[in-house]
Formats: C-alpha cells, structure tokens, sequence
C-alpha cells in the first residue's frame, strides 16, 4: 500500500520523542534568528543571518 493506504504503522515513543525534538528545535531556532536580525550591527553578518532564515 502507498503512504495513504490502510496500513496502520504505530510509531515508538522514540520516534516520536525524535520528532518532537526536531519540531521544537526548528521553532526555537525561527524565534533566534528573527531576534537576532532585530539586534544584529555588523553589515558583514546580516546578510548571512537573512539567507538563514
């Protein structure tokens, strides 16, 4: 069956601690960078933080 069919896969609770982890630190580090682009002075670093995001 393809990724939609009837199968029903029950995941691990390591998995999905996995992929809380993944999800928490993607949304932290969205919040960092938008801060850091807030406060950042040197013009040689901004640009690096703006392709960052």
């Amino acid at each position: 069956m393809g990724i939609f069919g009837k199968t029903k896969r029950n995941i691990s609770a390591a998995e999905i601690s996995a992929l809380w982890h993944q999800y928490m630190g993607d949304s932290m580090a969205i919040c960092v960078y938008k801060y850091f682009l807030k406060i950042v002075e040197d013009k040689e670093i901004k640009p690096i933080l703006d392709t960052s995001r």
